[in-house]
């Protein structure tokens, strides 16, 4: 049981820093629109 919910706390926080990581690209590519793009799409937690 445990091991499922570290395996659990593990996806979410990877989740996570893929999405971090497409932000980090979108902005390289258009540093003008990804403040609202990131407005748009944050995640709720």
């Amino acid at each position: 049981y445990e091991q499922v919910e570290v395996q659990k706390k593990y996806d979410e926080s990877l989740c996570f820093c893929s999405y971090f990581r497409l932000v980090i690209v979108f902005h390289r590519s258009y540093p003008t629109g990804a403040p609202a793009y990131i407005n748009i799409h944050r995640p709720t937690t």
